[in-house]
């Protein structure tokens, strides 16, 4: 999550919980929840396995952190944050999914753990 930072400008400590209370109060909230695609799997497989999941987590923010920015990076991100829409009805500027900018924030974290330098002084582009 860290390797994100540097797309919001962040610069500060991010902490995980398991316990979903602990959340009142955040300004963000990063939903990583969910089953990694595995060898032979459909992206319609993960979908399915991934919703069950997204939908659990997206109703406990919306109970503890309904003023939270919610970012879904569970795949496949965009129907993940179609489902978290639903089912929180979070307005547009509210909820959002990171996907293919990933690749860019991890390398700039990346150097500026290389180079020994804060996160928001890199700026670099990954293009595939």
């Amino acid at each position: 999550m860290m390797q994100a930072a540097p797309a919001i400008g962040f610069d500060g400590t991010i902490r995980g919980t398991g316990d979903f209370g602990e959340m009142m109060g955040s300004e963000l909230v990063i939903v990583t929840a969910g089953f990694a695609r595995n060898p032979g799997m459909s992206r319609i497989e993960l979908m399915n396995s991934n919703a069950t999941v997204v939908r659990s987590v997206v109703r406990k923010v919306a109970k503890y952190a309904p003023k939270a920015k919610l970012m879904i990076v569970t795949n496949p991100v965009d129907v993940m944050t179609y489902i978290s829409f639903k089912e929180t009805w979070f307005t547009r500027n509210q909820l959002f999914g990171m996907g293919n900018i990933l690749d860019t924030m991890r390398f700039r974290a990346y150097l500026a753990s290389e180079l020994g330098v804060s996160r928001k002084d890199i700026k670099a582009l990954v293009i595939a």
